[in-house]
């Protein structure tokens, strides 16, 4: 469930939003979130796997956008006071579905037979998964949204260059 919260400062981060919202959610059952902060904009979309949980701590903290009625326990992010409300579109569906396999996993539910095998092969004794990747092209830039859709703009291409000498370690979490 996507919960929408506004009246954040602007230069807020998405790890600080993170850090603020795990102590309150940690008494919801510890559900598995996620906090996007809107850039350039003082509201973020608060993503809760666990529904239920969600409705609990809109219960406590939420409040309804139309009405002036304050939450049960209003919330305060850097001296400031933050209003949240269940969000008015549906939780991306993708977004919603790695929050679900994260919380099967922590219970314990989210590995079969078959990918325990399979990623047998390719970690180290209780260690990260690892994966070799070959590197074709090389292209600097940023990844940035034009209107709703995900682009990569300002690209600086690097030509003829030899990449067989290059040895990087570069890990990536989704």
């Amino acid at each position: 469930m996507d919960i929408f919260v506004r009246a954040l400062p602007e230069q807020c981060t998405d790890r600080e939003l993170t850090e603020f919202f795990r102590g309150y959610l940690k008494t919801l059952v510890n559900p598995v979130f996620q906090v996007r902060k809107l850039k350039n904009k003082s509201c973020a979309i608060l993503t809760i796997a666990n529904h239920y949980a969600a409705k609990q701590f809109l219960e406590v903290h939420g409040s309804n956008q139309d009405s002036k009625a304050l939450p049960a326990k209003p919330l305060s992010f850097q001296s400031k006071p933050i209003y949240c409300s269940a969000a008015k579109n549906p939780p991306d569906p993708f977004v919603l579905q790695g929050l679900q396999q994260q919380q099967q996993e922590r219970r314990g539910g989210g590995r079969k037979a078959d990918d325990s095998k399979q990623n047998a092969k390719h970690s180290v004794k209780n260690g990260p998964r690892t994966h070799t990747f070959g590197i074709e092209s090389v292209a600097c830039g940023q990844w940035e949204y034009e209107k709703d859709r995900l682009a990569f703009l300002r690209p600086i291409p690097i030509f003829d260059m030899d990449l067989s000498c290059w040895e990087a370690r570069v890990s990536s979490s989704f």
